[in-house]
């Protein structure tokens, strides 16, 4: 294969990420539902919040962060944020994504074919575009900033599940100074 005048050699063209999702693969992540969602970033350098007498105090960083975090309902109409809160390293956060059956404005896959998942409105495309959007932003201030490559998620499947994953959110900073 002939890739910008370099011949690469089929091994290296066919070889695959050693790669394995933590999604479950059983479930359909574009059909709605609630999630506890968790990013960190990759190098602690500038923190996102520093925690005071248990409380959350943002840094500018984490401003950024914050605003394009709330910005995810207005980017993806059928996205609500309950909780959330901002860690030095992380974030965490409750998204709910109602059932969206209208087709994404993309019409093939790329190098994936039909079978992209960022041509679907689910859990990846919203977070793959906070953390796209949120890098991009705070390079403007911390030109070093990145996220780790994937997330963490846990469907919420109850209200005893919510519940407990918003006291999670809340703990967390108390959590955080012990």
């Amino acid at each position: 294969m002939d890739v910008g005048g370099v011949e690469l050699p089929q091994t290296f063209v066919t070889m695959k990420p050693n790669r394995k999702s933590i999604r479950d693969k059983s479930w359909d992540y574009s059909g709605g539902g609630v999630y506890f969602i968790t990013i960190r970033v990759r190098h602690f350098g500038i923190p996102l919040s520093s925690i005071v007498d248990k409380e959350v105090e943002l840094s500018d960083t984490g401003e950024v962060i914050h605003s394009i975090w709330k910005l995810l309902p207005e980017q993806f109409a059928h996205v609500e944020i309950d909780s959330s809160v901002i860690m030095p390293d992380h974030l965490h956060g409750i998204l709910t994504l109602k059932r969206y059956d209208s087709p994404s404005h993309a019409t093939n896959g790329g190098v994936c074919g039909g079978s992209n998942p960022m041509l679907e409105n689910g859990l990846s495309r919203v977070i793959r575009w906070f953390k796209g959007r949120g890098t991009f932003e705070v390079r403007k201030v911390d030109s070093a900033f990145t996220w780790q490559s994937r997330f963490f998620e846990r469907r919420i499947r109850n209200q005893k599940g919510l519940t407990a994953a918003r006291e999670y959110i809340r703990q967390n900073p108390i959590r955080w100074s012990q």
